[in-house]
């Protein structure tokens, strides 16, 4: 094969990757930080123990200190990976445990419920 066959294959594959990006309901991109997972805990922010790989207790405050308030441990897989994500969750609208989530990891937003999940 020549160089040029090599490198076209090569870009069709690459544009075929990036056409697979997941769109989840609501139209929340996977490249966005969208995840879906499992709820595992829901409680106070001091309840929920460690600091985990993407903790929304510690992102707003330069201090370090943990926030107030409920929040949710949520199972994910991110790039092969299972990790945990700790997101804030809405009076009135927390999540069971064990139900399915949408979750965005890079933007601290509560995890939304998936639809018929």
């Amino acid at each position: 094969m020549t160089a040029r066959v090599i490198l076209a294959l090569a870009a069709v594959a690459a544009l075929a990757g990036c056409a697979s990006t997941p769109v989840f309901e609501g139209g929340r991109a996977w490249n966005e930080g969208w995840r879906e997972g499992k709820v595992e805990k829901v409680g106070n922010a001091s309840e929920l123990g460690y600091r985990q790989s993407y903790d929304c207790r510690y992102r707003n405050d330069g201090a370090g200190r943990e926030a107030t308030g409920r929040f949710a441990v949520v199972a994910v897989r991110n790039m092969g990976k299972h990790r945990h994500v700790v997101a804030p969750v809405e009076a009135g609208k927390e999540p069971a445990v064990g139900s399915q989530v949408l979750v965005n990891w890079r933007g601290c937003e509560s995890p939304i419920a998936r639809n018929g999940k």
